[in-house]
């Protein structure tokens, strides 16, 4: 009976854990949104927030521990802690949006790069972050004390409680990337995830009223597993006198071993963007395929305690040794990937979003799992020589320190390979590290190993180890990562890789060189990041249309005082925009090295405009940048990369728009390119509806086979000005710009395609109100819905767009 309700037990406390680890996931997920909106969209931002919500479980885990060693009824205590979580959940868009306000009102006039922003942001996100991540902390010794309450054995109880909440999580990453919240929105999604802690809670309270009717019967019962719990009397003798060098090693495991783990989820998921794509749902599946791998490795992990044989020492140093060996045999794996993709793009069956959708996952789960098995089974083996190698009176203190540690750990992992690392050694070369440290992580486990003969076998896989990894590749095959099959599935032939840089923020970006016969031989230069253009110096070609791009809000603006470009690209607006006379310009752009390769190798574009006079550049988010700018501006031009790349939809949002109108002028006028292939009528509509809806007066340009949008909310300037034309083709300090755009800008306005007039009455034809196209940071109906596109053919969606837009032309 008493081996029964045990059982029971066990499974409800893993349910609870289960639900609540989804839940804490879609948090997860909502708080870097939210917090990157407030912050900007940089590697910083978004690794702080990360950091911070690894620093909150660290905490709450020593506080948890100290929580389960007093209390008596510790299910009851967690129970009103998911009772909490859920709580001061509902209210965090308030708290974020109060954080926003003491942002701006605190670092208006300072640069985005400033060194102080940073501790800002760190005080400003552990202000609204600490809480509930602290509770979360808290929760698993609570539950692993209830679980056991004579403290012995530990091992298996985290086992089982972290398979159960990771395979929770890696749900949560599913469910809020495809179904959550692209039906119900960010707000709707934080009250679904708060409902799911308010029914573990009233589980919970409803578990804690059972066992206290149960009484002691629970603490003198079977443990999980079936097998009776011994009396502290009985407790193994390799238990409570167990090796120092056990406990160091198993306390190494933790936190280098933490560190190890973060560092590769970071390297893997930069890796992975580059290889498989980098949409919001690219970032969902890397993130469950890592969770769920270590939700595998948890429940090997708890199955090898399950067994009285097991030399957990041992296994602990092959779980590491097997890390390293996964990771330096998948260094050779990165590169077929793409080839691999290109294949399945020939497949007709495979040609819609969701059968990639599903090569994708496979592609994730190929990549991550076999790594984060290893990490997963080493966590639940060191856990359980930490807390068994002590008294079983202290096991629940020794947990919470362990937690803490390998937490700590995870927040060094993430800053030191995000921010020096990666961007110093690459991504591959990284991954090395990782395997270096997992062997030095097994060499010191192995010197505990207590059977010589083990020892010896441990030993020549650890040279076999090291073997592997220094015969590993250190580079990626950059000319084919170019060819950016991981958006469409298909070879473009850029040509060959002349240089390259990686980062966090910017990814792989690549400036490729290709000979073009029918040029008489000219080569052509292209620019692009994780295989997606960005850019060439075609003369006759692209650059015409790049020129042209930045020449249309002249048309409609004869103010010179300040401009901002959001975007660099091949730095041709930067360019127009100065040689037009702005008197100040501000160029936001996410990744430094996209500056950095334009200036070096598309000069004859952008004559060094980055570093010109009256020009200042920001390596930052361009809404982070306008939040904290008191400048006005009379025009500012996005021309950012694809939009269902993850985060470039903010930039299309409502609020966004609200945020350009109040930095412009009440003359000012916005520029906005618009892609009009790979891109669904529907999400055009709501692209255009969008801007409408803060701006009076929209326009739609078609240069070069792309859109460019203009709005303003100045009557005078809704329509291109014959004289500002007249002036421009007639301006010496625009004589290179026309020269490069081969053609004059009278020639340029005759691209118009919708007057303000034809938007108005596009949005007038679309059924319903027009308030239900409308794209905010609330609904992201363009993050969710615009990647859906990318598996439409390119001519087919552009001529579908094109024939939508000229029947109103035609009228």
């Amino acid at each position: 009976m008493a081996a029964k309700l045990n059982l029971r037990l066990s499974r409800w406390m893993g349910l609870l854990f289960f639900i609540s680890g989804a839940a804490a996931l879609v948090y997860q997920v909502l708080f870097a949104k939210e917090l990157t909106l407030v912050f900007g969209s940089t590697a910083a931002a978004t690794l702080t927030v990360l950091a911070t919500f690894l620093g909150g479980m660290a905490i709450g885990s020593l506080i948890g521990a100290a929580l389960a060693a007093r209390v008596t009824r510790p299910v009851l205590v967690y129970a009103l802690v998911e009772l909490s979580i859920g709580a001061y959940c509902v209210a965090t868009p308030t708290l974020f949006s109060l954080i926003q306000w003491v942002y701006v009102g605190l670092a208006t006039n300072l640069s985005p790069e400033a060194s102080g922003l940073l501790v800002l942001r760190v005080a400003l996100g552990a202000g609204v972050l600490l809480v509930p991540t602290v509770l979360m902390g808290i929760t698993l010794p609570l539950l692993a004390q209830a679980l056991n309450p004579l403290g012995d054995g530990l091992g298996k109880a985290v086992a089982w409680l972290y398979a159960c909440n990771t395979t929770g999580a890696a749900l949560g990453a599913l469910i809020t990337s495809y179904a959550v919240i692209p039906l119900f929105g960010v707000r709707a999604t934080t009250i679904i995830a708060a409902i799911l802690n308010l029914i573990v809670a009233l589980a919970a309270l409803h578990l804690a009223k059972m066992l206290r009717v149960v009484g002691l019967a629970v603490r003198t019962a079977p443990a999980m597993d079936g097998s009776t719990l011994h009396p502290q009397a009985q407790v193994r003798s390799d238990v409570t006198s167990a090796r120092q060098g056990v406990l160091l090693g198993a306390l190494v495991a933790l936190g280098l071993g933490g560190f190890l783990s973060l560092g590769l989820e970071v390297v893997y998921v930069h890796l992975l963007s580059i290889v498989a794509g980098n949409s919001v749902y690219a970032f969902g599946l890397m993130l469950a395929t890592f969770l769920i791998g270590l939700a595998i490795g948890g429940e090997c992990g708890r199955r090898l305690l399950e067994r009285s044989d097991t030399d957990r020492p041992a296994w602990l140093a092959i779980t590491q040794i097997a890390l390293a060996l996964t990771v330096g045999l998948g260094a050779w794996g990165w590169d077929m990937i793409p080839v691999w993709l290109i294949h399945f793009g020939q497949i007709p069956a495979l040609a819609s979003f969701e059968s990639r959708e599903v090569v994708r996952g496979v592609v994730c789960a190929l990549v991550m799992i076999p790594p984060t098995v290893c990490i997963g089974a080493s966590y639940t083996l060191a856990m359980d020589l930490a807390t068994s190698s002590t008294s079983s009176r202290r096991g629940i203190t020794m947990l919470g320190l362990s937690a803490a540690l390998n937490t700590f750990g995870n927040i060094a992992g993430v800053l030191l390979f995000g921010f020096v690392l990666l961007p110093w050694m690459g991504g591959l070369a990284a991954s090395k590290i990782v395997a270096v440290g997992a062997l030095l992580v097994a060499a010191v486990v192995t010197a505990s190993v207590s059977v010589n003969k083990t020892r010896w076998g441990l030993g020549a896989a650890l040279a076999a180890g090291v073997g592997l990894v220094l015969v590993s590749p250190v580079r990626l095959d950059f000319d084919t990562l170019s060819k950016g099959a991981s958006v469409y599935f298909t070879a473009q032939n850029w040509g060959t890789v002349i240089d390259h840089a990686e980062s966090i923020d910017g990814g792989l970006t690549i400036v490729t060189r290709h000979s073009n016969n029918a040029s008489d031989g000219d080569t052509i230069t292209t620019l692009l990041t994780n295989g997606k253009f960005q850019g060439n110096d075609a003369k006759k070609g692209e650059v015409q249309a790049q020129i042209g791009f930045a020449a249309l809000p002249l048309l409609h603006q004869n103010l010179r005082a300040n401009a901002l470009v959001i975007g660099y690209g091949t730095g041709a607006t930067s360019r127009v925009l100065h040689d037009a006379g702005f008197l100040h310009i501000d160029i936001a752009e996410l990744s430094k090295d996209v500056v950095a390769l334009a200036d070096r190798y598309f000069f004859s574009i952008n004559d060094g405009v980055s570093h010109l006079p009256r020009v200042q550049t920001h390596i930052t988010d361009g809404r982070n940048l306008l939040l904290l700018t008191p400048r006005r501006y009379d025009v500012i031009s996005i021309e950012i990369t694809s939009i269902w790349f993850a985060g470039a939809a903010s930039l299309y949002n409502r609020e966004f728009y609200q945020l350009a109108r109040s930095r412009l002028r009440p003359e000012g006028v916005l520029q906005q390119w618009v892609q009009l292939h790979h891109m669904a009528s529907t999400d055009l509509l709501t692209i255009i509806a969008t801007l409408r809806a803060e701006f009076s007066y929209v326009s739609l340009y078609v240069v070069g086979g792309q859109g460019i949008l203009i709005a303003t909310n100045d009557g005078a300037r809704a329509q291109a000005s014959s004289s500002m034309t007249a002036a421009l083709d007639a301006s010496p300090q625009l004589r290179s710009v026309r020269e490069l755009a081969g053609r004059g800008f009278a020639s340029i306005a005759g691209d118009l395609l919708l007057s303000p007039t034809m938007v108005d009455a596009l949005l007038n034809r679309v059924s319903g109100p027009r308030g239900q196209w409308i794209s905010t940071d609330n609904n992201l109906k363009l993050e969710y819905n615009t990647p859906k596109a990318n598996a439409n053919s390119p001519d087919r969606s552009f001529q579908s767009n094109l024939k939508l837009l000229n029947s109103i032309a035609e009228q």
